[in-house]
């Protein structure tokens, strides 16, 4: 997964993110958050990564938990600090 991600809305990026910067994080848990950050849900995820729904939102719950956060939203406010 690239190290930056993408934050649309509708068709337009709007900024990207370093995902490089979130120390601490799994790369399995980067790549999540990016996905996430990029748009898609936890289906969509799950479906790029051949996981289950199940597990990609025990990642990001995981990676929530190790960042202080608790939603999507709550992360991106985090990362445009």
């Amino acid at each position: 997964m690239a190290a930056l991600a993408p934050w649309k809305v509708g068709s337009f990026r709007v900024v990207s993110f370093d995902l490089r910067s979130l120390s601490g994080l799994s790369e399995a848990e980067r790549s999540v958050v990016g996905m996430a950050l990029s748009g898609l849900d936890n289906r969509g995820i799950a479906e790029r990564r051949q996981s289950s729904a199940r597990t990609v939102a025990n990642q990001l719950a995981v990676a929530y938990r190790k960042l202080g956060v608790s939603s999507r939203a709550e992360l991106l406010a985090r990362l445009m600090k």
